[in-house]
This record gives C-alpha cells, sequence and structure tokens, in this order.
C-alpha cells in the first residue's frame, strides 16, 4: 500500500500479471494529472534496481519491501520517484 505519495498523487491504475516465469508482478500508475509514475511489484527480488538512476528527464529508483523488488519509474524528478518509494509498505493481501 501507499503510506504516503508526493503532493497531488494519486493511484489511477492497479493491475496484475505474470512475468515470463509464471511469478506475479503488481503494477500501480499514480498521477497529478500532469505526470505520471509507474510502480512494479515484483516478488522475485534477484535483479532489480537498488537505489536510483536516470535517462534524460526519465527518472527509476528501487529497493526491496519485504522480500518483493519495487521499481518506481517517470519522468519525473528524482525526488518524486524517491518520494514514492519511500511511502511503500508491505500489507499482505491488501492492495494500495
Amino acid at each position: 500500500r501507499f503510506a504516503e505519495l508526493p503532493p497531488g498523487f494519486i493511484v489511477v491504475v492497479a493491475d496484475n500479471w505474470s512475468d515470463a516465469g509464471g511469478k506475479p508482478v503488481e503494477h500501480f500508475v499514480l498521477s497529478d494529472g500532469l505526470a505520471s509514475v509507474s510502480v512494479y511489484v515484483e516478488s522475485d527480488p534477484q535483479d532489480g534496481l537498488e537505489g536510483s538512476t536516470s535517462i534524460g528527464a526519465v527518472h527509476a529508483a528501487g529497493s526491496r519491501v519485504s522480500g518483493h523488488q519495487v521499481t518506481v519509474v517517470g519522468e519525473v524528478p528524482l525526488a518524486t520517484v524517491e518520494a514514492v518509494l519511500a511511502g511503500i509498505r508491505h500489507v499482505g493481501g491488501e492492495r494500495q
């Protein structure tokens, strides 16, 4: 769930699917009406992004949260993706 989001951001899409290996992936899209951020939650944290990176205006931050790999990506300031990542909490069986 999202314990805290940057000002103005809300969850506009929540979806899930299985990756090529059959493991579940949850995908959330957050938006403030102008910009959007994607959040991916994977159950297998073996090869995920740790820390932050950017390519041009696109920033990403990743970390492990309660045994899950969480990656946040968006064409927003790095501080925004880091704030989204910092506000994520694992609550078994609940979404958002």
